[in-house]
């Protein structure tokens, strides 16, 4: 009597195959995953309310712009001071509203150094004159 030898896939080897697959999407994904990146160019708006007005000139254009980690936010291209105004209408003296425009590399859907930046988005940031917490009021693509 012959003795076939017929190989029998067991649980055990799919197991084996499916981690060895996780395994190398994982280090794919870790080792490759920022290459693939494709970033562009987006300038986006913040508004920073009630900022005393003798503080107001403490920002520039050309200022670099970072977040409260240290990461590079972008690059400071106009600014703007307003009078701030009350939502009763009445002016505050001695206070503007800065209007920043930062001009900056992003990827994916408007994402710089790890922050997505959106209309209505908070963030805390700071040039090497001024700190800052404001609300993005535009993006441009």
């Amino acid at each position: 009597m012959k003795r076939e030898n017929k190989r029998v896939i067991t649980v055990v080897d799919v197991i084996i195959l499916v981690s060895l697959i996780l395994f190398g999407y994982l280090i794919y994904r870790t080792a490759f995953a920022n290459t693939h990146a494709d970033t562009y160019e987006i300038d986006y708006v913040v508004k920073v309310s009630s900022v005393r007005s003798e503080l107001s000139d403490r920002i520039a254009n050309g200022d670099e712009v970072y977040s409260m980690d240290g990461e590079y936010m972008g690059r400071v291209t106009a600014y703007e001071a307003r009078t701030s105004v009350l939502p009763s209408g009445q002016t505050m003296p001695g206070c503007s509203d800065l209007y920043i425009t930062i001009e900056a590399q992003a990827t994916g859907d408007g994402v710089v150094a790890g922050s997505e930046i959106y209309v209505e988005g908070e963030y805390e940031l700071y040039t090497p004159g001024l700190y800052f917490k404001c609300v993005c009021i535009n993006v441009k693509k």
